[in-house]
Formats: structure tokens, C-alpha cells, sequence
């Protein structure tokens, strides 16, 4: 998918609207787009089991082997997904994929990487999930803001580009369907509700920096279960971890 975002990044053209079928309007991935999704597939997985451009292998060889089976599979999720996202940001432009930002704050710094950046007449973020979308309840901040992560990209974005960005949200890409935390049909840019949850994100960045820093903080690289009741649950990273033995590395 990096691939073919890439290949419109280099065009610099709006994105053309989608061909429509059926009653239901069920947007459609025109020939031009499919060649570039087949084309870019192809270097994908010919590239197994690397990733293009990258000298780390990332899986076996059985893996691969696996993988390459099912590409018919993944084509085909991939462009039922890319027709539904070209039919919600056609006409946009997209100005960067996979993008690094960094922003220094007072104390602290904060960092990420945003894989969408698209741009009309205002620009927009998305954050690809595979399947599952966060609660929007977690991201508004209805009872605490609990999810950071489009609040992180909207700060990095503004500081970095120096322009507002008025829309941010999650995109699913198997159930193919996006969750708008901040737009012209949901929180509007500047609006109270934006100020409330981009203001609390600051706050809440700003005293998780400075308890870090002052090792108010305690953690468990060895029992990660203690993680669910942790504080700093949503900003710590700690799906992987290092298996030590049975006897903490004995």
C-alpha cells in the first residue's frame, strides 16, 4: 500500500474520483490505479522474504512461501480498500506517506510517524489500521483522554508544516471504513471540542515528560500483565519483549 501512496505522492495530482457500480454505489478501483496497486504487489512480493529496498529479512522462508499463496487474497482486500478510500479523498493531493516528524517541546520531545498526509483546500492525516478502529470514546476524551495517537500526528504535523490540520482520522483497511476524530462532519479545527482534546493532550504529554524524567515511574519488563494497570499504558510500547529463560535469564 506504501508503494502505490508513493507512486501518487510522485504524480503530485489530485486523485481521480473513482468509477461507481451498482445501486449501492459501490466505488470501484479504476484500470489506471489497478495497474499501479498490481504493478507495486508484484515488487512486494518478489521481494519476500524482504521487504523492498531493505536488506533485513523479516520472515522465513516458509512464511513467504505462505504469503505468496495468498496474494490473490491480499490484491484483492487491498484494492476493495484503496476504491473506498480514493471515493472519500478524491480530488485531495497527497503531500507525504510514511512520514518522520519530530518537535521539540519544552522539556520533552515529541516524535512519530504519519502515514498520510492529503491536502484540498485544508490538509487531512489518516492512520491506516489493519482492522480494529480505537474507541471513539478513548480518543475524545469523554471520560479522560486515553488515545494519543491523532492528537501526536496533528501536533507534529502543524509544527513541522507549519499549516492547521483540519481533518485527522483512522482508516480501516479490511473492513474498509474510516473514524473521523476531527473534521467538517464531526470536531471541527479551532472549535471548543478541538481545544478541549488537543489542550488535555498537551497537559498530559507535558506530565507524563516530566514524571518520566523525575522516575516517577515504575515498570515490569518481566510481567507485562502489571501493564494493564499502568498509568502509561497508552503511551508505552510493550507488545514485544525479550524472553529472559525460565529463570530470569539464568
Amino acid at each position: 500500500m506504501n508503494l502505490f501512496l508513493d507512486e501518487l505522492l510522485k504524480a503530485d495530482e489530485a486523485i481521480a474520483k473513482p468509477l461507481v457500480s451498482g445501486d449501492e454505489e459501490k466505488p470501484l478501483l479504476s484500470e489506471y490505479y489497478r495497474k499501479i496497486l498490481l504493478q507495486k504487489a508484484d515488487i512486494v512480493f518478489e521481494s519476500f522474504p524482504r521487504l523492498p529496498q531493505e536488506e533485513k529479512q523479516i520472515m522465513n522462508m516458509l512464511t513467504a512461501r505462505l504469503f505468496r499463496a495468498e496474494k490473490k487474497i491480499f490484491y484483492s482486500q487491498l484494492e476493495n480498500f484503496l476504491a473506498v478510500f480514493i471515493y472519500y479523498f478524491s480530488d485531495y493531493r497527497i503531500i507525504a506517506t510514511e512520514k518522520k516528524y519530530l518537535s521539540e517541546k519544552d522539556h520533552y520531545y515529541l516524535n512519530g510517524t504519519v502515514d498520510c498526509i492529503l491536502e484540498k483546500e485544508t490538509a487531512a492525516i489518516v492512520d491506516f489500521k489493519r482492522r480494529n478502529l480505537p474507541k471513539l470514546q478513548d480518543c475524545t476524551g469523554e471520560e479522560g483522554l486515553t488515545h494519543f495517537q491523532l492528537p501526536v500526528y496533528v501536533r507534529l504535523a502543524e509544527d513541522s508544516l507549519k499549516k492547521d490540520i483540519h481533518t485527522a482520522l483512522f482508516f480501516s483497511v479490511i473492513d474498509p471504513a474510516p473514524m473521523v476524530l476531527f473534521g467538517d462532519d464531526s470536531i471541527t479545527h479551532g472549535s471548543d471540542e478541538f481545544m478541549r482534546i488537543m489542550g488535555e493532550f498537551d497537559q498530559k504529554a507535558g506530565q507524563y515528560a516530566k514524571e518520566i524524567s523525575e522516575g516517577k515511574i515504575s515498570f515490569y519488563p518481566s510481567d507485562t500483565g502489571r501493564c494493564q494497570q499502568c498509568d502509561y499504558n497508552k503511551i508505552c510500547r510493550t507488545r514485544y519483549y525479550i524472553y529472559q529463560g525460565k529463570n530470569n535469564g539464568a
